[in-house]
């Protein structure tokens, strides 16, 4: 096997990304990726020769902020994994009209045309966006047909949020023939509730092979049982087998699988509970793929954050667990 194939199986079957609460280290050839700002919410994909990961950022946030203020995407690439070489902002919510702040979004590499494609809630909860490139600098442009969102609840969108509560926490998968799926979902609504062995929050879209929109009818509820969901739906593919994970309510990440990607997912357990690293616990925003977020330091704002690295590997035993070693802080 070579170099760079190795880099690609081995990233997306082991590693994880930490959106972590404390100062960063002095350099950046180690954890965490960016030495010089916050970061939250990392996606991550690879191909045979890059790995690659998407960030928001908490900088725009003032100091004695106590909301989020977030309105781009960062982008960096490794093919080490300790030495990233940093793009800085590859899309601006500011200059793009239509588009409010810009939180978790989710990153993948389309194997028919090669391109990167990043899904992106559009707002805090009205829509999810789509957008591609050929390299993780961009310049990145919207595919769909019309200059549309994928998702709006207020117009624009191809389709709009089927009642899920809250429409946001968008993930993107393409399988090994080209196929490609997007979903999201979060929170609890009267059509679609989150409760203990019923949560039906997460929708699944088939995309169109041109990637100029998604075929309607494609739509199917990501129904699955275990604790009580709150967001994060998250899918990958390992030794034929599909794999939900989602953040729940008391702030662990649990998951299922499936022979199809669409489902239906048996739920199995949790891979990954709560940590409470400084004081704080798993951000449950941040499970694409395998993040956290720990609590703040007295000279950081409150949604200040930064994004590091920890390994996760399949058991060689079974594909149905998760070994999860702990992460510290860098």
């Amino acid at each position: 096997m070579n170099r760079d194939v190795s880099m690609k199986r081995n990233c997306m079957g082991k590693i994880g990304l930490a959106a972590v609460g404390v100062l960063a280290a002095a350099a950046i050839a180690d954890n965490p990726i960016s030495s010089y700002h916050y970061l939250a919410d990392p996606g991550a994909a690879a191909d045979d020769t890059y790995f690659y990961v998407i960030t928001d950022s908490d900088d725009p946030a003032a100091y004695n902020a106590n909301g989020y203020n977030i309105k781009a995407l960062y982008g960096f690439r490794t093919k080490d994994m300790k030495n990233w070489t940093d793009f800085g902002i590859i899309y601006d919510a500011r200059k793009v009209d239509g588009i409010g702040d810009i939180w978790a979004s989710g990153i993948a590499v389309n194997p028919n045309d090669h391109r990167l494609y990043i899904v992106f809630p559009d707002g805090g909860g009205g829509g999810i966006g789509l957008i591609g490139a050929d390299s993780i600098a961009g310049p990145w442009t919207n595919p769909v047909s019309g200059n549309k969102k994928l998702i709006n609840n207020w117009g624009g969108g191809i389709s709009d949020c089927d009642g899920i509560g809250w429409c946001f926490d968008p993930a993107i998968f393409f399988d090994d023939d080209g196929q490609g799926y997007f979903t999201f979902g979060g929170g609890s609504s009267d059509q679609r509730p989150a409760n203990n062995n019923n949560n039906d929050i997460f929708n699944i879209y088939k995309l169109n092979k041109d990637m100029k929109g998604f075929d309607v009818s494609t739509k199917t509820h990501l129904k699955i049982g275990g604790p009580k969901a709150m967001e994060a739906s998250y899918i990958h593919k390992y030794k034929g087998n599909y794999y939900l994970s989602y953040s729940t309510a008391d702030l662990r990440i649990a998951y299922g699988m499936s022979k199809n990607p669409m489902g239906p997912y048996e739920y199995k357990g949790i891979f990954m509970g709560n940590p409470n690293i400084g004081g704080q616990n798993i951000n449950a925003n941040n499970n694409k793929p395998n993040s956290r977020a720990t609590g703040t330091l007295p000279t950081m704002t409150a949604v200040s954050r930064t994004v590091t690295m920890a390994s996760k590997r399949f058991l060689p035993t079974t594909a149905r667990r998760i070994r999860r070693p702990h992460t510290t802080a860098a």
